[in-house]
């Protein structure tokens, strides 16, 4: 800290503008002018701490200070404003006598004048009154400052209320469609597992199930009215993110092909046990299941990954990607545990591909595709 007694510079010349001095009269500042001392911080620096018994009152001339406060433990500080030029600190000790309530650090290079009670009152005829004068002008920017704050803090709490309330909507709207969707779960694995009309693996099956499952969409749209960007349900960068798909595609395509073949060349398809057969590519299945990726899609990643980000404000998305691509395996469990396993792993990159769009285009395509490429190879019943 460097600190210089400004007695050889014009009082209103050195506080131009300064708004908490401007109420005192030129006599009194040139009284006063021997009395204050110009300090300057270095950024980073420690002005005052709290608790420190101090009378001095600081007239901020440049730069920023931030006000800092203990928590009850004395293990946190955490920041109650920033203060700039032209606004004062340590007005509360200087008026009062109290212990310093809050401590001060200098954000940038910092310059300010000091004035200690003390001195004040030791070495000027008009002390008191200058002392009033000031505390009726710190009192009255105070309470503007106050009203202002009081204003910020209820319009933040309205924006909390808001956040509270919007939460309490998506969660839920996720368990009412969990529910749906474990009970449908429940009702698929139950006729897979009796002798019923119905094939669980058939694609009237999962027309019928994705239908169910739009149940509790429809209504959470309807009530809330919300926009169809949340659900994904926008075209986005389609260019871009179908180029992306494609290279993804390609990748996985490379990947699979080179397993089946270490498979057959060294474990006689003993491993994998799978075969590529064009033969089981119907164009009207495919068709029908490219269709009901986008509705798996738009319940799984639009609607439950999407709300459960919002409902657990996971900006990063692992947390969400993770438990919406659980849910999803378990959506196939009529065809069994290999493929609910399958499932969740391609669902972490469905998951991730929606997180990076943010659109159900390119991650419907990139499901759509995957799936016909499992029928082909016989993972998935053509």
């Amino acid at each position: 800290m460097t600190v210089h007694n400004v007695t050889e510079i014009a009082p209103r010349t050195f506080l131009a503008n300064h708004h908490y001095l401007d109420v005192l009269s030129t006599r009194q500042l040139l009284a006063l002018r021997k009395l204050w001392q110009e300090q300057e911080f270095e950024a980073g620096a420690t002005i005052f701490e709290e608790d420190e018994p101090s009378d001095e009152i600081y007239f901020l001339m440049r730069g920023q200070v931030d006000i800092l406060k203990w928590d009850e433990t004395r293990t946190h500080q955490y920041s109650l404003q920033t203060l700039s030029d032209n606004q004062i600190f340590g007005d509360v000790s200087f008026l009062t006598g109290a212990p310093r309530s809050a401590t001060v650090k200098a954000v940038t290079p910092v310059k300010c004048i000091a004035l200690s009670r003390q001195t004040l009152h030791q070495n000027h005829p008009e002390a008191a009154q200058i002392e009033q004068v000031l505390a009726n002008h710190i009192g009255l920017i105070n309470i503007t400052r106050l009203r202002a704050g009081n204003e910020e803090q209820v319009h933040s709490l309205e924006k909390q209320i808001e956040q509270l309330q919007k939460r309490l909507e998506l969660g839920t709207f996720l368990v009412m469609t969990i529910a749906v969707f474990t009970i449908i779960t429940l009702v698929s694995r139950y006729v897979s597992t009796t002798e019923t009309a119905f094939d669980p693996t058939s694609l009237s099956f999962l027309f019928i199930f994705g239908s169910a499952l739009t149940v509790p969409v429809v209504y959470y749209t309807w009530r809330h009215r919300h926009p169809a960007r949340e659900f994904g349900l926008v075209l986005g960068n389609w260019p871009h993110d179908l180029l992306e798909v494609g290279v993804i595609l390609l990748i996985l395509s490379g990947l699979l092909a080179v397993f089946m073949a270490v498979d057959a060349w060294f474990f006689n398809d003993t491993l994998l046990g799978l075969d590529f057969d064009i033969r089981r590519f119907h164009f009207l299945a495919g068709l029908i299941y490219l269709v009901s990726s986008f509705g798996q899609e738009l319940l799984a990643r639009g609607i439950i990954q999407g709300s459960m980000q919002r409902l657990l404000m996971d900006e990063r998305g692992v947390q969400t990607i993770t438990w919406s691509s659980a849910i999803f395996g378990i959506m196939h469990i009529n065809y069994g545990f290999i493929v609910v396993t399958i499932t969740f792993l391609a669902s972490l990159l469905f998951g991730y591909v929606y997180w990076r769009q943010k659109s159900l285009l390119g991650v419907s395509v990139l499901h759509g595709m995957v799936g016909v490429i499992a029928a082909l190879i016989g993972i998935l019943p053509s």
